[in-house]
């Protein structure tokens, strides 16, 4: 590809699949969870996110959340 002048990179970039915030955060979540002391925070952080996050963004790729939406999300929770 790159002999024909095309980029490898950029096309591998455009055929990797960019997960949703809510796909996102079950990765960091379950990654996570273990290292945190109480059980109790670590379904605190997850559930407060499904609540507050997961409307404005959840179903939202990563890579088209931007800082309005953020903003927007933490709106929710006051």
């Amino acid at each position: 590809m790159a002999r024909e002048g095309g980029d490898p990179l950029a096309e591998r970039r455009a055929q990797a699949r960019i997960p949703t915030f809510a796909e996102a955060v079950e990765l960091v979540y379950t990654e996570h969870k273990a290292s945190w002391k109480n059980a109790k925070h670590a379904a605190q952080w997850i559930n407060t996110l499904k609540q507050y996050a997961f409307p404005e963004l959840g179903l939202r790729r990563v890579d088209q959340i931007d800082t309005p939406d953020v903003l927007r999300a933490l709106g929710r929770s006051g």
